[in-house]
């Protein structure tokens, strides 16, 4: 069971994600690249700006480095994938392409006045990622791994582990 965390992004991290979020749109736009699994998006601006807003408040909570690049690999500090969800009573989604071997975090985006950010908890892939959750819930043939909010680790304990397996310095 997890014990939501709130971060609250400053107005330079604000806008940091916010670029970041925009640059991104534009290398999809300028790449043609479309919306992956299906996933047909009204606002691909909102979500790309506040999906890289919630990575970079989930590196305020765990100390950890944001690039900001591209995902090409995972997504804070080279040790943990995130993803956001538009409500809180959105679950956790995880694709079989999706790492097993990385901590996944759900995160909310609740009050956008104060950019304030629930991080409602994690499970590693191989976690989430078992046949309970293979679901559709659409209907529209959009399989995924569907993970419970009450299936998620407390913030505290991904704290912990990146601890003890935070890569070293070069």
């Amino acid at each position: 069971m997890s014990d939501d965390v709130i971060v609250t992004l400053t107005v330079q991290e604000m806008m940091v994600g916010a670029q970041v979020g925009v640059m991104r749109n534009m290398s999809a736009i300028t790449n043609k690249r479309p919306d992956r699994y299906g996933y047909d998006d009204e606002n691909p601006w909102e979500t790309d700006i506040v999906s890289s807003q919630a990575e970079l408040a989930v590196c305020k909570y765990l100390n950890l480095y944001w690039s900001g690049l591209p995902r090409f690999g995972v997504d804070v500090g080279d040790i943990v994938d995130v993803r956001c969800v538009k409500s809180d009573s959105r679950r956790l989604i995880l694709h079989e392409s999706d790492s097993s071997d990385v901590p996944w975090v759900s995160v909310l985006l609740v009050d956008r006045k104060k950019m304030d950010f629930k991080l409602r908890g994690w499970v590693f892939g191989r976690e989430g990622k078992i046949k309970d959750n293979w679901k559709d819930p659409t209907g529209k043939d959009r399989w995924a791994f569907f993970v419970e909010n009450s299936e998620l680790h407390s913030m505290k304990s991904l704290c912990d582990w990146v601890n003890a397996n935070r890569p070293a310095l070069k």
